[in-house]
């Protein structure tokens, strides 16, 4: 199918949507997911319903084929705002195929293998006698201060300053540190794996501020960094203890975080002068009514609609280069995004060496395409298959996709299924940063979470020859016991 719909994309040409073609399309992109699913619940895989794996599958089918779903199913029609141009829709929905068998592709090149045995050092009392480094927590305590004393916290917690400040470096710094201390919870580990034993092993003081900081960015409308706090407080427990949760429960949990998700981006929007609780009350009633954009536009499921609404970015880059004859940004896209990790790189690049935003990264190129120029107020992003189109086109799509494929299986295993003995504190580090923004990542890059993982391995590099050496011995015996 790979091959056929390749084909199919090298003789399209402009023209309007074309029914029976997304037909095909869509059909094989349902059975290339069952497939996924299928093969992805399989030895170690089987019985766990919320990984990596899947949260970004959905994303990506919500980004790539919602709209063009309603389109064909009535309820979007070509007038409405969610097309800005009609005459490459078929290049997006052919894009979308390809992209999403090159990472079933991808996925399934190495299955998962059955669980392996991890034979740990565990506490064996009843006792919590888990010692947490209390550096790392007084380093959370000043960066935590220091993100507070850096921030317009009335503006903020009132929703106003919203779209107006972007993220400060103390925040992408606290952030950094939340995921350490998630890493040192998980890192050592007891005989107790419920989610309660799992609270207790956080220090009182950071579990404190990681809820503070999880209310402070939902209060203010930014849900992003609540949904990736969530989600690296969750995919920390799911390697601690490494259960099955009902398939039940995953779903009421989806849907029940996609409608608060919802609802906070509606709110966002109304008078900040209302509390929060009239905001979102509000926003339930509109969310009820008209659904998430509070206008005439149907669509498939509301709960991902805003994730469909990156289909904006997947429709001005196949335009640009289809239509406008823009040039392919051959090799720069990815490796500037790998060079984006090294701290103060980017600045340092687009200055230096007079880089323009647009040929720094596919964002860039997307919102100059879409606004006209430098002049804006927001921005509307990439995705995933926006990245990897700019880059080599339908080809580069193919490979990066399976490329994700891999790295999203790799994810899978380590957090499920790896022995952790073999598992070092650097690798899980990577892995629960990318882990926690694998939702993201089909509105975004495959790259998004270096910046954060490099600044990570240089704190750790910093504060491991100061942490006592009791946990330092407890630490060493677990990396090294696969040697041994």
């Amino acid at each position: 199918m790979l091959v056929v719909f390749s084909v199919v994309y090298m003789q399209l040409g402009l023209d309007s949507f074309n029914n029976n073609l997304f037909d095909a399309c869509f059909i094989c992109a349902v059975i290339a997911v069952a497939a996924f699913f299928i093969a992805s619940q399989k030895k170690g895989g089987k019985g766990y319903w919320l990984k990596p794996s899947y949260l970004f599958v959905g994303a990506y089918m919500a980004v790539n084929f919602q709209y063009l779903l309603d389109l064909r199913l009535g309820l979007k029609t070509l007038s409405s705002g969610r097309f800005l141009y009609s005459i490459i829709l078929n290049h997006c929905a052919v894009l979308s195929v390809l992209g999403i068998l090159a990472f079933v592709i991808g996925y399934g090149m190495r299955p998962l293998r059955k669980r392996e045995e991890d034979a740990y050092i565990i506490t064996q009392s009843g006792k919590n006698d888990f010692s947490f480094p209390q550096l790392i927590v007084f380093l959370q305590i000043v960066v935590f201060l220091l993100f507070l004393l850096t921030s317009d916290l009335a503006s903020m917690i009132s929703g106003a300053g919203y779209g107006v400040d972007d993220v400060s470096a103390f925040e992408n710094l606290l952030y950094v540190i939340n995921a350490i201390v998630v890493l040192f919870v998980v890192w050592s580990q007891s005989s107790h794996t419920s989610f309660v034993s799992y609270i207790k092993r956080f220090p009182v003081v950071s579990l404190a501020i990681f809820l503070l900081y999880c209310i402070m960015r939902l209060l203010s409308g930014d849900r992003g960094p609540f949904i990736y706090s969530i989600l690296l407080f969750f995919f920390g427990y799911l390697y601690y203890s490494r259960k099955r949760l009902n398939l039940i429960v995953v779903l009421v949990l989806l849907i029940g975080s996609m409608l608060l998700a919802s609802l906070v981006g509606i709110a966002r929007g109304y008078n900040t002068h209302l509390s929060f609780g009239k905001r979102m009350s509000d926003a339930y009633d509109q969310f009820s009514s008209e659904g998430r954009f509070g206008n005439d536009d149907e669509t498939i499921f509301d709960y991902t609609d805003e994730l469909g609404f990156s289909f904006y970015v997947n429709q001005v880059d196949v335009y640009a280069v289809e239509v406008k004859g823009e040039s392919l940004h051959y090799l720069s896209y990815p490796v500037y995004a790998l060079l984006s990790g090294i701290p103060f790189a980017p600045t340092l690049i687009q200055k230096s060496f007079g880089v323009s935003p647009e040929d720094f990264s596919s964002a860039g190129f997307a919102n100059k395409q879409f606004f006209g120029g430098y002049d804006r107020s927001w921005g509307i992003g990439t995705t995933i298959l926006g990245f990897f189109y700019l880059s080599f086109g339908f080809i580069g799509v193919i490979v990066g996709l399976f490329f994700t494929g891999l790295f999203l299986r790799y994810l899978d295993s380590v957090i499920l299924i790896k022995n952790k003995r073999s598992i070092g504190i650097y690798e899980l580090l990577f892995v629960l940063l990318f882990a926690a923004k694998a939702v993201y990542m089909p509105r975004a890059t495959v790259f998004l979470e270096i910046p954060r993982f490099i600044w990570g391995v240089i704190l750790l590099v910093c504060i491991m020859p100061f942490i006592k050496s009791k946990f330092r011995k407890y630490v060493g015996q677990s990396s090294n016991a696969e040697s041994n």
